[in-house]
């Protein structure tokens, strides 16, 4: 991805912003996410701005997560992973009733939802370093189910 990203003018890609991530490199990711916005800040996608959400939500600041979170559902609220962060993001913050609200959202827009299809980009990779696994497993995990989100 990076040999790709030389050839193409050195232009960050949200797919290897997003492998950053999962490699846990969280600040390199944000740093990609950040450039992606700011390249036009006016069109920034759902997808963008929620996977930037969830680079803040792995660092510990869940009130920004959330900020990124809602920017993301004001770009289109019909996006079940973005209605299930911000359900995860409010179940650590103790807002159970907002929760419950983003909860009610993924069930309206895919009453077939699940933890494979909604999560899919949290999962880690066979590569991920141990410490993006641990975060997965014993941090966002179990806050997923604890928000009521479906397995």
């Amino acid at each position: 991805m990076e040999k790709f990203i030389q050839v193409n003018n050195n232009k960050p890609h949200l797919v290897h912003a997003n492998l950053l991530m999962q490699s846990g490199e969280p600040k390199r990711a944000q740093e990609m996410y950040k450039q992606l916005i700011n390249s036009d800040p006016l069109n920034a996608s759902s997808t963008l701005l929620n996977t930037y959400g969830r680079s803040y939500f792995f660092l510990g600041d869940v009130d920004t997560a959330i900020q990124y979170y809602l920017k993301a559902n004001q770009v289109n609220s019909k996006v079940v992973s973005n209605w299930a962060n911000l359900a995860v993001a409010y179940t650590a913050k103790g807002e159970t009733e907002k929760a419950a609200l983003a909860v009610a959202e993924v069930k309206k827009w895919n009453p077939n939802a699940n933890l494979s299809n909604i999560a899919f980009v949290f999962k880690p990779m066979s590569a991920s370093p141990q410490s993006y696994k641990d975060w997965y497993e014993k941090k966002y995990l179990p806050l997923y189910l604890k928000a009521g989100l479906p397995e």
